[in-house]
């Protein structure tokens, strides 16, 4: 259908005042306060949600009911498909000009393709998701998450594990689909299109869609009525920093452990793993039941609980969000894992690095410089703090200010330390959070050092204590990073106390603790530097050769990782 087929007879206030008047006739309920406003403003975001008429109407329900009016079903299709002109069944005349190009999708060889409808979207993205796995036939795992590291935008991004590993942080680009200039809540309809999609690869057993069940639990926690004040409201635009939890309650009066972390693979391997501990029969031989109450699944005498949890970055003080899985969406994550089972095979196959998050998708752009250590570093080299940027082309600024982590990284190369963070500076108190067992549990997998800080007044038993406890939680970190060579990773239930019983013993000797994360710079191999001088070597020498210019860019000596700071002080 294409533009010319709409009516254009009315105006937009007199759209939104007919809307208005139609949602006060026939709506369930319609605050006073709904204006048509309100309505111009559900006109207006609804162009950014073009697609089928089941598709409009859910995204039309969800946005009239963050303004607290509740529209049935039924109505909701009416309309949508009177805006679609569809139907005649509605007696006003909505006008709504179709959105060109609202959609833009890009599939597995970078090749991008504007549409106007999630139908065709999705089409796009089958097709490529279709074609990367005929030509890996042993791939049975897609991943999908909202992204906004893709492309330099917010979108739906698929991807899968690179061939020959069964876990790490590289990926191989599958499709993405993200919104043209001008549409920013085109998220709000994303939801059906998704589903319609999952069933189009998971049914037909072509592959399993991981973060799946993320983005359908965020997805129904929308706003309510005065979304300003209701802080624990998340959207599918929040799954890019969200990871599935699965948490071990054998009795509902106690808090149990967590057992796993990450994707809906992840946590189903580490829940097969940890039934194989169990005595008696494992997954394959117990039957798995629901709790009907809170939704709990039921193995013998064990009892697990799901939950999403959801971080986010954006406010000052970073905040956990905890959604747990109903009743339904347990039953859902169920019939997917038995369907799981079938189509990868059973046992679920190791996947063991940690979900990628938004929030620890970059370094810290900013970092705070030790300024005594580095006037001293330099002074021994005979220079200083303004000499050095002047020779290395930096913008100079006090070292009593945070600096770019570039700043750190060149001075880094140019001392040639051995432990370069020696030079970093814990950040101050207001840049880091309370420290909590979820904060705790959701850094942990994503760190490859800590670092502590303790108040100058400690008397020495407590420092004592204080040093023995971050050393053996160090000691975990490095285990869980894979620092020690093993056969295989230990399971995730091996860490699952670690920070409670960090926590317990900073609280139980009167103090607290704020968590941050700074950059973390790890001396290359020496091996390493030298192949990388030897290929900069080659490459120069063929430019010499063929008398062609060519900049050979200098190779650095140190590998960026994270860590992990824990500012512990009096609790009072």
């Amino acid at each position: 259908m294409n533009s010319q087929s709409f009516r254009s007879t009315a105006a937009a206030t007199q759209q939104a005042a007919m809307l208005c008047a139609y949602l006060r006739a026939h709506a369930k309920r319609v605050p006073e306060k709904f204006s048509v406003a309100d309505a111009m403003a559900v006109l207006k975001e609804l162009e950014a949600c073009w697609s089928t008429p089941k598709d409009l109407a859910g995204a039309l329900k969800g946005m009239l009911m963050e303004r607290g009016v509740r529209l049935s079903h039924v109505l909701a299709l009416e309309v949508a498909a009177q805006l679609r002109e569809q139907s005649p069944w509605l007696r006003v005349q909505l006008n709504l000009p179709r959105p060109e190009a609202a959609l833009e999708v890009v599939d597995k060889n970078f090749k991008s393709v504007s549409v106007d409808s999630w139908p065709i979207a999705i089409d796009h993205l089958f097709a490529s998701c279709e074609h990367w796995l005929r030509e890996h036939p042993n791939a049975k795992v897609l991943s999908i998450s909202a992204s906004s590291c893709v492309l330099g935008v917010l979108g739906l991004t698929f991807a899968a594990p690179g061939q020959g590993r069964t876990s790490g942080p590289e990926v191989d680009f599958v499709g993405h689909v993200k919104a043209s200039e001008g549409h920013p809540n085109w998220l709000l309809s994303a939801f059906a299109p998704v589903e319609r999609l999952r069933r189009k690869l998971e049914q037909p057993g072509l592959a399993v869609i991981d973060g799946y069940a993320i983005l359908r639990v965020l997805s129904e926690r929308r706003p309510r009525w005065g979304a300003e004040l209701d802080h624990f409201a998340t959207s599918i635009a929040d799954s890019g920093n969200a990871e599935l939890v699965l948490r071990r309650e054998d009795s509902v009066s106690l808090d149990g452990f967590e057992v796993a972390r990450g994707g809906e693979v992840a946590c189903w391997h580490q829940f097969e793993r940890a039934l194989d501990d169990e005595s008696g029969p494992g997954p394959l031989g117990a039957p798995i039941t629901i709790d009907e109450e809170d939704g709990a699944w039921l193995c013998g005498s064990a009892r697990f609980v799901w939950e999403v949890v959801t971080i986010r970055p954006d406010q000052p003080i970073p905040g956990i969000i905890i959604n747990r899985l109903s009743w339904r969406h347990s039953k859902s994550l169920l019939q997917r894992y038995l369907l799981a089972q079938r189509i990868i095979a059973s046992p679920m196959p190791a996947h063991d690095e940690a979900r990628r998050l938004e929030m620890f998708s970059s370094p810290p752009e900013k970092c705070w410089l030790h300024a005594r250590r580095v006037a001293e570093r330099l002074n021994a080299v005979g220079s200083s703090w303004e000499a050095f940027c002047e020779s290395a082309g930096l913008e100079p600024s006090p070292l009593s200010a945070p600096v770019s982590l570039g700043h750190f990284i060149v001075l880094a190369e140019y001392l040639v330390l051995d432990s370069p963070d020696l030079l970093l500076a814990l950040p101050p108190r207001r840049e880091l959070v309370a420290g909590s067992e979820h904060h705790l549990q959701m850094f942990m997998p994503r760190v490859d050092r800590l670092r502590y800080r303790a108040p100058p007044d400690l008397d020495a038993d407590r420092a004592e204590q204080l040093r023995e406890v971050m050393e053996e939680f160090q000691a975990s970190i490095r285990l869980r990073q894979g620092f020690l060579q093993m056969e295989a990773p230990l399971p995730q239930l091996v860490y699952a106390n670690d920070s409670a019983d960090l926590l317990a013993t900073i609280w139980g000797m009167g103090l607290q603790a704020h968590l941050g994360v700074i950059p973390h710079l790890m001396p290359l191999p020496q091996e390493i530097q030298d192949q990388l001088r030897q290929q900069r070597e080659q490459l120069a020498q063929r430019a010499a050769e063929a008398n062609e210019p060519f900049e050979v860019a200098e190779f650095h000596r140190y590998a960026l990782g994270r860590a992990l700071v824990i500012d512990v002080d009096w609790s009072n």
